[in-house]
């Protein structure tokens, strides 16, 4: 009998063990986890401009100063390019980016005072 109570004292205290552990990996890898992690730096600039209702190319002569931010920088310099019209988020195809003009490739021309926001974002290692 006291084999059997030493067995079920050890038992007990292998499965106490066992639900520590368990508990406290996860713990660690979280931790671990961040540590590895490193941060990245994201730095964004907006060219606006307000559309006449018949120019298809931008040009950085043609910013809205007060919401500008920049002129329209090169997209080879940046990580990411997004085109708002409207407010509306538009698929790449249906402009061109270079170095100080933005061409749309769309059959209409946005309509007269409507808002064209060019947004760069440039993401570095912090």
């Amino acid at each position: 009998m006291f084999t059997d109570k030493a067995s079920e004292a050890k038992a007990k205290k292998i499965e106490a063990e066992k639900a520590t552990r368990l508990c406290a990996e996860p713990e660690l890898e979280k931790q671990e986890r961040q540590q590895k992690q490193t941060h990245l730096k994201a730095d964004c600039h907006y060219f606006c401009a307000i559309a006449d209702g018949t120019k298809r190319v931008y040009t950085d002569e043609d910013a809205w100063l007060p919401y500008t931010t920049s002129g329209i920088l090169d997209p080879d310099c940046v990580s990411l390019v997004n085109l708002f019209i409207n407010g509306m988020i538009q698929p790449p195809v249906l402009y061109e980016v270079a170095k100080g003009r933005l061409r749309l490739l769309t059959k209409e021309p946005p309509g007269k005072d409507v808002s064209i926001v060019l947004q760069f974002i440039a993401i570095a290692a912090s």
